[in-house]
């Protein structure tokens, strides 16, 4: 497209709010093309559908609408057609016509609903929904093909957590991503993820991760790992209960300890080292089956609140070491070397793991004190 060109059709563009009703009106009337000769043929399976539902029954915003609109003089008519944003529009007509229902992995409460099942009131709310459209008044089809190539050309490659987001509806990525959700404060205030590395999914890897420590233990993660742990937990992932009640338990010791540091962090501030606190306090606490590390008796689900200070102070001083032998150089630390690898084993091989057990060996015994005998 030429210059000219884009900023003629930037004139042209104009943001508007309608309701879902309005949309389901244009399309009654004939005044709404859902699939122009350029769109795509609908391809979302009834999961995706279902989760854009659920979306739209929390209230929460979902993506823009891009609509090319015109008036025929001869009819006095307005006619408009979807530029961007068929797919989620004929979610929201298919749901309303009782094509398929809401999951219960996405909803407990409407799971197993159609439209039809619903209150008037809910009925009412999902109708009088916003949906932020983009009004386009463009003639020209060569224009409008432009932009919907454009509209669907990703300016970065998607990373594999996006392509999980995308390529999986069910019970494993809903646990994950409300899981991440719950705790993206703590990893935000602790920086254990950039701004950026939030926007591309990061921090729902990791939760993804962890939570696979409570089925498989300490494993060596590669990115088909993940995705078979996906799409084995995809339909059914009735452990999740049982995990979330463990996990976050681990969480509330994490949080304690985040909350004592308080930004002063000198060695928990990355996700690598994040995965091995988590890890490690997981383990002390229930034991992790996969591998033989000694867990001191203070430590366990059962005492761990009554010695949560001791546990907090541990940490405090593995911190300070840490930073003696690791950014201070001190050579003269009787634990000089084994700090050096184990500052090393989070820089290379990250995800392999002999090297995971390496790191939540020496910071299991450096936390129980040597009552194993070491």
């Amino acid at each position: 497209m030429k210059i000219n060109g884009v900023i003629e059709m930037l004139k042209k563009k104009a943001p508007k709010i309608v309701q879902i009703n309005d949309i389901l009106q244009w399309y009654e009337n004939d005044e709404l093309e859902l699939s122009p000769k350029y769109q795509r043929n609908s391809v979302w399976n009834e999961k995706a559908k279902s989760y854009l539902m659920d979306t739209i029954l929390r209230g929460l915003p979902i993506p823009p609408i891009f609509m090319r609109q015109s008036i025929d003089v001869a009819t006095k008519k307005t006619f408009r057609e979807i530029i961007d944003g068929q797919q989620r529009l004929r979610a929201i007509t298919e749901y309303i016509d009782n094509k398929y229902p809401i999951s219960k992995t996405h909803n407990e409460k409407y799971g197993g609903m159609y439209y039809k099942d619903l209150n008037e009131e809910i009925q009412e709310q999902i109708l009088d929904y916003d949906i932020f459209v983009e009004i386009i008044s463009e003639k020209d089809d060569a224009v409008i093909y432009d932009m919907f190539a454009r509209l669907n050309t990703n300016n970065c490659v998607l990373n594999r957590q996006e392509i999980r987001n995308s390529k999986f509806w069910g019970e494993f990525k809903v646990a994950a991503y409300n899981t991440a959700a719950e705790y993206r404060e703590l990893l935000y205030e602790n920086r254990i993820f950039s701004d950026k590395q939030f926007s591309r999914m990061d921090d729902v890897e990791l939760i993804s991760i962890l939570m696979n420590l409570f089925i498989e233990g300490i494993t060596t993660d590669t990115p088909t790992s993940i995705d078979k742990l996906y799409a084995k937990y995809d339909k059914n992932f009735d452990e999740f209960d049982e995990i979330k009640c463990k996990f976050d338990s681990v969480m509330k010791q994490v949080v304690a300890i985040y909350d004592y540091l308080n930004g002063n962090i000198r060695c928990f501030s990355s996700k690598v080292y994040f995965y091995t606190l988590f890890a490690t306090i997981l383990h002390q606490m229930y034991g992790i089956d996969n591998v033989k590390i000694y867990r001191s008796e203070m430590f366990r689900s059962d005492y761990i609140e009554l010695n949560k200070d001791k546990l907090i102070s541990r940490i405090i001083q593995f911190e300070n070491e840490y930073d003696s032998c690791v950014n201070q150089n001190d050579e003269d630390n009787d634990l000089y070397a084994a700090f050096l690898l184990f500052a090393k084993n989070h820089r290379s091989r990250t995800t392999n793991r002999n090297e995971r057990i390496e790191r939540i060996q020496f910071f299991s015994d450096y936390l129980t004190g040597g009552e194993n005998g070491k």
